[in-house]
């Protein structure tokens, strides 16, 4: 429940204090790149449900870019989107450690609400391994136990995955700096570890103990190697593949109607900038 309460609360500041001050500075700097590169005629250009700017192709001229100010140019040049190979591979790198932690938590949800019977009493709730005396194996759980386990462990665990995911993928499409995309990218991780560090530094040595004896009846003993099974494994890597794509290419919210046209004429600017 600490863990919970530290990662709603470090969300919510993220959102509130760091992720929207991102998204409107780097929207500010597309907004000036499209109205110099399409001609400073905002008369004949689409304009967003957030009010900024957007060029029509007809009217793109890449001889534009020289009367952005240096500050300008190197901002631009900058967003995450302008290189989409490189964001991209970054963003599959963040979803594949959310989806990690979100497969972790559905596994151990569905353990315990379906695959470990429901009995009377808790007295009748875990057995000795066989073969040892200081390992049990939870045999059983009452409904109301499942219940509160359900409302108060794996459903908000499973929520702030997702939530995560998103909030991430926001802040890291709003970095105006590919070095500073990597460094958010291993400060969302933090978030996500967060009830790690706290169990490992919070909890007595002896309940890490128990919980490290204490185990969960798996899925199955054995699994056939079928094609049903086989994709299954990778059915979670695929839905991960395909949230990335769909989240660059429809449902990132940052630069609306993103022209994809920064990328061309930066490239003899980042090629001069390297070689300083």
């Amino acid at each position: 429940v600490l863990t919970l309460v530290l990662q709603i609360y470090l969300m919510a500041s993220l959102k509130a204090l760091v992720t929207s001050v991102a998204v409107n500075e780097i929207r500010d700097v597309y907004d000036r790149y499209q109205i110099t590169m399409y001609g400073n005629d905002t008369s004949r250009m689409a304009v967003t449900a957030n009010g900024y700017h957007r060029g029509r192709e007809p009217y793109f001229n890449p001889k534009n870019f020289a009367l952005l100010s240096e500050e300008d140019k190197e901002s631009v040049c900058q967003i995450p989107l302008s290189q989409p190979t490189f964001f991209m591979t970054l963003l599959m790198i963040w979803t594949f450690t959310v989806v990690a932690d979100l497969r972790k938590a559905v596994d151990l949800w569905m353990r315990v609400t379906r695959i470990t019977p429901t009995v009377s009493s808790m007295k009748d709730s875990m057995e000795t391994v066989e073969g040892s005396e200081e390992e049990y194996v939870i045999v059983g759980l009452t409904i109301p136990v499942k219940v509160t386990l359900s409302l108060v462990l794996f459903l908000p665990r499973i929520l702030v995955d997702l939530y995560l995911l998103w909030l991430g993928c926001r802040w890291l499409c709003a970095t105006p700096s590919f070095e500073d995309v990597i460094l958010n990218a291993v400060a969302l991780e933090f978030i996500l570890v967060l009830n790690n560090v706290i169990f490992s530094t919070v909890v007595p040595l002896q309940s890490v103990i128990d919980t490290r004896n204490t185990q969960i009846l798996p899925y199955q003993k054995e699994v056939a190697p079928t094609g049903r099974s086989v994709l299954a494994a990778f059915a979670w890597g695929i839905a991960s593949m395909v949230w990335v794509l769909l989240y660059m290419y429809l449902l990132q919210a940052v630069l609306p109607q993103y022209r994809w046209d920064v990328r061309d004429v930066c490239i003899d600017f980042l090629a001069a900038k390297s070689l300083k």
